[in-house]
């Protein structure tokens, strides 16, 4: 039962992280600066804020879910990094299928900068590189997280 609550553990470190740092970085920043301008299409200046958090998130997951894991085992991170990496594949195949170009033209106003942090994520378009690589990013850094736990607990 331990190891289930390790990899639930990592997750919700992980989304908890992206979370509140990402609607804090939104209510201070606001839509202009994760939008290009009149368009639901996430900047690059936002992509650029996003993927530290989203690795640093993804090696604090990787270090609790070691953390609660059984001292004796690797598998509860490595079943984390690959549900990350999965889910995250499937979620950018599907990403495929999205219309970018209907983002493009916002033209009904509803990129305002009173649009709050959870109304502007579920409008928002990544480009499809970015949804590619975030999975493999999140994978990785788990990992890392794993591993620093396990060199902090033999040395300690």
């Amino acid at each position: 039962m331990r190891p289930i609550l390790a990899v639930i553990a990592g997750y919700l470190i992980m989304v908890i992280i992206v979370m509140v740092t990402l609607t804090v970085a939104w209510t201070i920043l606001g839509p202009s600066f994760a939008y290009h301008a009149g368009t639901t299409l996430v900047s690059l200046a936002w992509i650029g804020f996003n993927l530290p958090i989203s690795i640093l998130a993804a090696i604090a997951g990787g270090y609790v879910t070691e953390w609660i894991s059984p001292s004796d085992t690797l598998v509860p991170g490595k079943v984390l990094g690959g549900i990350i990496l999965g889910v995250g594949l499937i979620m950018a195949g599907a990403h495929l299928f999205t219309d970018q170009s209907a983002a493009q033209q916002m033209t009904d106003g509803m990129v305002t900068e009173s649009m709050n942090a959870f109304a502007g994520s579920s409008e928002a378009v990544q480009p499809i590189w970015y949804n590619f690589l975030i999975p493999f990013l999140g994978a990785a850094g788990v990992m890392i997280g794993g591993h620093l736990r396990r060199q902090a607990e033999e040395e300690g």
